[in-house]
């Protein structure tokens, strides 16, 4: 989520999901494998061999098998490439594709209260209060509250997303927080809506993007693919709204 105005990555990309990953575990004469996960479970439930790489992450729970890996961007987003040549397109749609997978796991890890998984797993402890700050603020509401988060619709429509240099003066200006010198800038458009559910049976929305409402942010970092339970993401290093002053340039290249 952006911190410093508008929400945003848990809300990214009206995505095409299939959790119909295969498991590639070698097999035993007589071993009787794991069943596979269809919903997200508590992690004491997985063998203690199968939960370790899973508390690695920080998670107390565990996301149904092949979870997220078969994202495609879908065919209603277009994807720019404004880099000047520095990335060829065939690597720019790679890495749209792993920002909408990095966006749709912050996603679950809203809804599952899952605090710990946004650092390290999706970005660096130096950007927590940048990238993750508001998602984190959402849950320790939910949990001082003894209630529970609603992400409706899991993910909203991406109309743009365009990948773009950040210049190294602006680099100063955020820390120097992109070692790769990259962005994504999204034009996401309502409805959303982040909702609180009490144990009470009440409701109160924390975050609503009206229908048609537009809003436009900017997403530093790197792709990488170093985990296969999370698949290739896009780590974060920052997250901003383009309103930032010093970040408008960059936005609109």
């Amino acid at each position: 989520m952006r911190a410093r105005g508008a929400i945003f990555g848990v809300l990214s990309a009206a995505l095409i999901l299939a959790a119909c990953g295969s498991s590639k575990t070698a097999s035993k004469p007589h071993a009787s494998p794991s069943p596979k996960r269809t919903a997200t479970v508590p992690i004491d439930q997985l063998p203690a061999v199968e939960a370790e790489p899973w508390r690695q992450l920080g998670v107390t729970v565990v996301p149904p098998d092949g979870f997220l890996h078969d994202l495609r961007v879908p065919s209603s987003t277009t994807v720019l490439n404004h880099t000047g040549g520095k990335i060829d397109d065939a690597t720019a749609r790679k890495w749209a594709e792993a920002m909408l997978r990095t966006s749709a796991w912050e996603g679950w890890g809203i809804q599952n209260l899952q605090s710990d998984f946004f650092t390290p797993a999706l970005g660096p402890d130096a950007a927590r209060a940048d990238a993750f700050g508001q998602d984190e603020s959402f849950i320790q509401t939910a949990l001082s509250a003894k209630g529970s988060l609603t992400v409706n619709p899991a993910a909203v429509n991406v109309e743009r997303m365009t990948l773009v240099v950040v210049p190294t003066d602006v680099q100063k200006q955020i820390n120097g927080a992109v070692p790769a010198g990259y962005a994504w800038v999204e034009d996401q458009v309502g409805p959303a809506e982040i909702d609180l559910r009490t144990p009470d049976g009440g409701t109160k929305v924390l975050y609503r993007l009206g229908s048609g409402e537009h809003v436009l942010g900017i997403v530093g970092g790197s792709a990488r693919d170093d985990n296969r339970l999370l698949g290739a993401i896009w780590y974060w290093d920052f997250e901003f709204s383009c309103s930032v002053e010093y970040l408008r340039t960059t936005c609109q290249s």
